[in-house]
């Protein structure tokens, strides 16, 4: 001990102090370990020899004391710890959480510092795992287009690019076999449109090579890609509705646009014109001021106006050639996580007369469904993305702004109109729409791009074929964010994703920005709601890859509730101040996460009142079952229904991890409980509830995640009875009630000539076989959620799946893991999902219209129903 309490000892003298004192604690010459620095020996190897452990005991200690130490892999101690485990048997004594990461404190604070591989002398480096990114290029790319590069030579590129795509594998086996990386480098750059030579419009002077696209693609035709190749050559214009347009009032934040219109209308008009200048045909011409951040941040404003004008996507406003024009207000956004600065316009007067369309964007989630064992990737990003597709000359009056006196106005989308994310998702849409139709897996969202093949070599050639569809269509990529040669590791949307390990993790930059972040709030003489805000917002845009990271946000929600203003100091009580330092630790000693819903092993049916818990758990599989009793706390007594089934949740699972022949059923599984109460099931599932309710969904997910199982919990009726069943569901609204008619089913099954036995999504009204199954308990449902079943039925037995819209990624790779021979009817249209129909034995195609679709009494009302139906259905027949 004495050497770690005086000057900073080796490596080799801290294995050899732990090591004496790990023996010394197992033959019980030591009481547990409480003083820090004694703790340190302990915690930083935690070697007791003798203590009469099995191998197998050994192995799971050491596995869990490693992944406890996530924050100490990058040091040496973990490689002596498994060199050791070579050639003895040890066991890892571990403490409690709060203490570990309190040693960890003192850790730093003696300033030691794990020392090389060069300090472990006869020790050999530990092989590192693959991690899919050997190779990179040796120099940064750049473009190589010849000067002379037009619409022609585009033409020919996108040709060419077809052709490989659509004889993808004997161009694979032929065309490019013994194309080293070196080589395919170069043929990506001899394609490729850089940064470097952007113009805003720059689709605009595409629009030949957008139609022979079109053309030879054979999607010419359709509606969404005649006005996307309208926008591309014409400019994209503005269509405007009266804001109090039916159709305007569907937007989630119809109300707070209007009243921050009015205020801004009323600030700079006065009162009495408000409505006038609401209830004309389109905007009038109005100057707004710009708000305070560019007063700020005005180098900035004034750097980014003339990257603006250098690019042409903005030009100075002639009255005689523009018209009067609407000025918007500027503003200067800071990024929470880079720092980095974005200039938007506050177009909020013309955006409440623009026509409201919703968009669906393609979020990190729907890339997980795309991916295969041993799958490469690439990403693309495009600059400036907006600034691709130019307004129309009559739109840019309404799109303008003003800096030192000066007025200029949008020649290309500015960031900040609503319309602006639509129109350049659907221009994006278009032109990865062939590249789905032949089967390309990539998922798109906005301007990024993550790209998937089953091998490096094809990794190559999609990237080869990608930067020849979208260069010659006149895109730009951001060379700084894209990765155009074949990774494992990707950094998408903020996250990387680990393809070799099927992993999403946060970078280590955000960490370390993460880390920076709360250490700032915890050393700021006075914590402002603007800091507790950024530490919300940065937890719960981890969430994906730190598995419990959106639970813990909720003690700083309630501390923000009592906030007037965003620089106003907050009270930071102890209770506060621990839980940020806690966070610190958490986070990056839990960083990663899996990508797919483990299978339910356990099924828990609860039941609380004022004199106790019981319940029922079972495994499904075996039939193996267990009654369960437990005693709920006196306080409890007079709490609400709500609060006590939450801790009956909990008050079960600790007693049944108690049985041993349940442990292994628990563990790397999935328990689904059935609660009768409505509020506890919607409180766990959403991580919330009123305090006293969250304090045990709070413990049940840290139970959950301490013991290895996922939780599912629904909600089941306390009586079957139809009439309660019905009762409780009445006003429910359901997206999914809606079927194939009488007369479509039919031809179906003619045109396939079968006759399936299972429908695994259905109503008792649209149910097409005998057994169906349900997404809530209905009369004559053989189950519900189809998800918890197999689908592989007995040889020559067919399903029959018609899945909601929301959920057709999620089915079709359940049908190609379980290889479950089916009729799968889909919307016909092209999502990320389109791709995976290709690795399916399809033995039959049947295309529907959109009046072969019937729709439910529960289905919502025809304004808002699902878009994807209205371009008709396709059938596909599967069989393995």
């Amino acid at each position: 001990m004495q050497l770690m309490m005086h000057g900073r000892p080796s490596l080799w003298q801290i294995v050899a102090a732990s090591f004496g004192l790990g023996l010394r604690v197992a033959a019980g010459q030591l009481p547990a370990l409480k003083q820090p620095p004694m703790f340190l020996a302990g915690l930083q190897l935690g070697i007791v020899h003798g203590s009469g452990c099995g191998s197998s005991m050994v192995e799971l200690r050491m596995r869990r004391a490693i992944t406890r130490c996530r924050t100490w892999v990058a040091s040496g101690l973990h490689r002596v710890m498994q060199h050791l485990s070579q050639w003895a048997v040890f066991g890892i004594e571990l403490c409690q959480q709060e203490l570990l990461w309190d040693a960890a404190a003192v850790h730093v604070a003696q300033g030691f510092v794990p020392c090389g591989e060069s300090d472990f002398p006869g020790l050999e480096p530990l092989p590192t795992p693959p991690s899919g990114d050997s190779w990179k290029p040796a120099t940064a790319l750049c473009s190589k287009l010849p000067a002379d590069w037009g619409q022609a030579a585009a033409v020919q590129s996108v040709a060419g690019a077809w052709y490989d795509l659509q004889h993808f594998d004997a161009a694979l086996a032929a065309t490019y076999q013994g194309h080293g990386d070196d080589d395919w480098l170069e043929l990506i750059q001899q394609n490729l449109l850089s940064g470097e030579t952007f113009r805003s419009g720059s689709l605009s002077r595409q629009a030949d090579v957008w139609e022979a696209y079109s053309q030879m693609t054979g999607i010419a035709g359709a509606p969404l890609v005649d006005k996307v190749l309208g926008w591309v050559r014409h400019g994209y214009n503005l269509s405007f509705v009266l804001p109090f347009a039916d159709a305007q009032q569907l937007h989630p934040h119809y109300e707070q646009r209007l009243v921050r219109v009015r205020r801004a209308l009323t600030a700079v008009v006065g009162a009495a014109e408000v409505e006038r200048y609401l209830t004309c045909p389109e905007p009038l011409p109005v100057t707004f001021p710009n708000n305070l951040s560019c007063t700020e941040h005005c180098e900035f404003v004034r750097s980014e106006l003339q990257a603006f004008l250098g690019v042409n996507a903005l030009e100075r406003w002639d009255p005689a050639v523009h018209g009067p024009a609407v000025v918007h207000p500027m503003s200067v956004v800071v990024h929470p996580w880079s720092g980095k600065h974005r200039l938007c316009i506050d177009a909020n007067y013309v955006n409440v007369f623009e026509k409201y369309e919703p968009v669906q964007f393609e979020l990190l989630p729907d890339v997980f469904p795309l991916i295969q064992p041993g799958d490469w990737g690439y990403v693309t990003d495009c600059t400036k993305g907006y600034f691709h597709l130019q307004l129309h000359p009559m739109a840019r009056r309404f799109l303008a702004v003003q800096f030192d006196g000066v007025t200029y106005v949008f020649r290309a989308l500015p960031f900040g109109l609503s319309s602006a994310v639509k129109a350049f998702t659907d221009t994006m849409t278009v032109a990865y729409m062939p590249m789905r139709r032949q089967g390309m897996r990539f998922s798109s969202m906005i301007d990024d791009r993550i790209g998937l093949a089953k091998s490096k070599m094809a990794c190559w050639l999609d990237i080869y074929i990608v930067v020849r569809f979208v260069c010659g269509l006149g895109f730009h990529l951001g060379l700084a964010k894209s990765v155009l040669w074949p990774q494992q590791q990707l950094l998408y949307l903020g996250l990387l994703l680990r393809l070799d390990t099927l992993q999403c993790l946060v970078p280590v930059t955000k960490l370390q920005k993460f880390d920076q972040t709360i250490q700032g709030a915890l050393t700021a003489p006075a914590l402002s709601a603007r800091q507790l805000a950024t530490v919300a917002g940065q937890l719960i845009s981890l969430s994906l890859a730190v598995p419990l990271g959106k639970l813990y946000t909720r003690q700083l929600f309630l501390a923000l509730s009592h906030k007037i203003s965003w620089d106003q100091a907050l009270p930071v009580g102890p209770e506060l101040t621990a839980h940020l330092r806690w966070m610190r630790q958490y986070v990056p000693a839990h960083n990663g996460s899996r990508w797919f819903r483990r299978q339910p092993g356990v099924l828990l049916v609860t039941d609380a009142s004022v004199k106790g818990v019981g319940g029922l758990a079972s495994v499904g599989s075996s039939g193996v079952q267990v009654a369960l009793q437990g005693q709920l706390p006196e306080p409890l007594f007079l709490a609400s229904s709500t609060c006590r089934e939450a801790a009956g949740m909990v008050a079960l699972l600790e007693t049944l991890l108690q049985r041993p022949q349940w442990v292994d059923l628990l563990q790397h599984r999935a328990v689904k409980i059935l609660t009768d109460n409505q509020g506890v099931a919607s409180d766990v599932q959403r991580m919330k509830g009123c305090p006293s309710v969250f304090a045990h969904v709070k413990r049940l997910y840290e139970f959950a995640a301490r013991h290895d199982f996922d939780l599912m919990v629904e909600w089941r009726p306390r009586e079957y009875e139809l009439l309660q069943f019905a009762d409780l569901h009445s006003k429910m609204v359901d997206v999914s009630d809606w079927g194939l008619t009488p007369a479509a089913y039919t031809a179906l099954r003619q045109q396939f000539n079968c006759q399936p036995a299972v429908d695994w999504f259905a109503r008792p009204w649209s149910a097409k076989c005998p057994r169906f199954y349900c997404r809530f308990l209905m009369l004559g449902c053989a189950g519900v959620d189809a998800f918890d079943f197999c689908w592989a039925l007995p040889a020559g037995a067919l399903s029959y799946i018609c899945p909601p819209h929301m959920l057709v990624a999620k089915v079709v790779r359940k049908v190609l893991d379980e290889q479950a021979s089916c009729v799968l009817v889909l919307p016909a249209w092209y999502k990320c999902w389109h791709a995976m129909l290709g690795l399916l034995p399809v033995r039959g195609t049947l295309k529907l219209p959109a009046s072969a679709v019937i729709w439910g009494d529960r289905a919502p009302a025809p304004h808002v129903r699902c878009h994807a139906l209205l371009a008709g259905l396709q059938a596909y027949y599967v069989v393995f």
